[in-house]
């Protein structure tokens, strides 16, 4: 209404005078809002934070948020192109390492497993026992055949068969074989001890054994006689089968019992 002054009458509406606001709604963070919770309707104006326990940390969201358990098989992962997860680091070095440590290993088992020959010493005969019979002509000689056996490999070396032969004049007068299996350790050395038994016929050789190997005859040299040796060693190393020979230079004897000396 207006009042005769020209004033308008009426009630006054209160007029606020707070400066107004004005929201930028494209740079406004709004909450995000969990519909299946039932503890959060979708009608609360209420500013709240949502976490889901149980589950495991997102690699996309730097930990923020969560990928329930149970789908770690069914969700992609992107990885930029340039990540530094897809470069290679120091290929070339690893590669090399395992080559080089692959040849290291290689040389060592070859150097360990290639055969080596096994060596045997010059051997050396003790006369044991000696009897000579007159009346047949026929001396017979219990003989210890021993010579040392070197093992050059770094696995043990099994020797399975011992061949030895004697002779005197070309003639043979003794065999034996030493079936006996021994172990020779590696890098080392045994001494292996033969018996084996001459039997000479001073008849088909030479007449003058009865004399040299008479005990009761006064001579002025030793009772020796001068035999050969022929030896063949069977060995078994790695699954493989092994000969080795020796052939021995003469070798003086006794022909007669040692206290007869």
């Amino acid at each position: 209404m207006t009042s005769a002054d020209g004033d308008i009458e009426g009630s006054a509406l209160p007029v606020n005078h707070t400066p107004s606001t004005i929201v930028n709604t494209d740079t406004m963070s709004i909450p995000h809002i969990n519909h299946t919770d039932p503890q959060i309707s979708p009608n609360s104006n209420r500013m709240s934070s949502y976490e889901e326990f149980g589950g495991m940390p997102c690699p996309t969201c730097n930990g923020t948020g969560k990928i329930p358990r149970g789908q770690e098989g069914e969700l992609v992962a992107l990885i930029p192109y340039k990540d530094d997860r897809l470069k290679p680091r120091r290929t070339w070095m690893w590669v090399g390492l395992s080559i080089l440590c692959c040849g290291v290993i290689a040389g060592i088992l070859c150097f360990i497993l290639i055969p080596r020959d096994i060596k045997m010493g010059e051997p050396i005969a003790e006369t044991y026992r000696a009897d000579l019979n007159k009346t047949t002509k026929i001396l017979l000689i219990e003989l210890n055949f021993m010579f040392n056996v070197s093992n050059e490999n770094y696995v043990p070396v099994t020797v399975t068969e011992i061949d030895i032969e004697a002779q005197l004049m070309d003639q043979v007068i003794g065999k034996t074989q030493y079936n006996n299996s021994s172990k020779l350790h590696s890098r080392t050395t045994s001494l292996l001890n033969i018996p084996l038994n001459v039997s000479i016929d001073a008849d088909s050789i030479n007449s003058y054994i009865l004399t040299i190997c008479d005990p009761d005859a006064v001579i002025p040299y030793p009772h020796l006689l001068y035999l050969t040796f022929d030896v063949m060693l069977h060995t078994h190393l790695l699954n493989q089968d092994k000969e080795n020979s020796l052939n021995t230079y003469p070798i003086h004897v006794s022909c007669v019992t040692p206290s007869h000396f």
